[in-house]
């Protein structure tokens, strides 16, 4: 993750900050799941900090879904969710809409990663032991030196470094 945000905002003051943002819009429907976070101040996987903001534009009336889990908090997630709305609300605003559109389909699609404990093929609740254990052996079967391919073995290593990493981070 390159992008880290630590907000001092409560889960509050930024829902209030999206109310606003959406009723500058004219978007009177939206929700927020969850509707509010949970009590920890650091959560260990990404689902206890994941938090998922609907909302219905006035034009096509198509629902639109936008989903953030890779901060530390929950309330992490609704800020930069917040921000990420507000500044779509903006660049339409500003009429540049289909301008950042045009630009953004141009670009090459993001690399799809795969859940690091699908991959290692262990439970989230796995200890620490059964996870190094899976790291090891499905090492021996993708190491490039084994049969394996560069890019099965760059999964496996990155894998392992996301659990680390969330786990750290608890």
């Amino acid at each position: 993750m390159s992008y880290t945000l630590s907000t001092e905002k409560t889960w509050a003051a930024t829902l209030d900050d999206l109310g606003e943002t959406f009723r500058k819009w004219g978007i009177r429907n939206w929700s927020v799941m969850p509707s509010r976070p949970m009590s920890r101040a650091r959560w260990q996987n990404t689902e206890d900090r994941r938090v998922t903001v609907r909302y219905v534009p006035r034009k096509d009336g198509d629902e639109i879904t936008l989903t953030m889990d890779v901060q530390n908090r929950a309330e992490d997630n609704l800020r930069v969710l917040y921000l990420a709305i507000e500044a779509l609300r903006m660049n339409e605003a500003r009429g540049i809409a289909d301008l950042v559109r045009e630009a953004y389909l141009q670009l090459p699609a993001p690399a799809k990663t795969r859940d690091p404990y699908e991959v290692l093929g262990v439970r989230p609740d796995a200890p620490a032991e059964v996870i190094d254990s899976a790291y090891r052996a499905l090492a021996k079967q993708r190491h490039p030196d084994a049969g394996g391919t560069d890019d099965a073995m760059t999964e496996l290593n990155e894998a392992r470094d996301r659990i680390a990493q969330d786990r750290n981070h608890a």
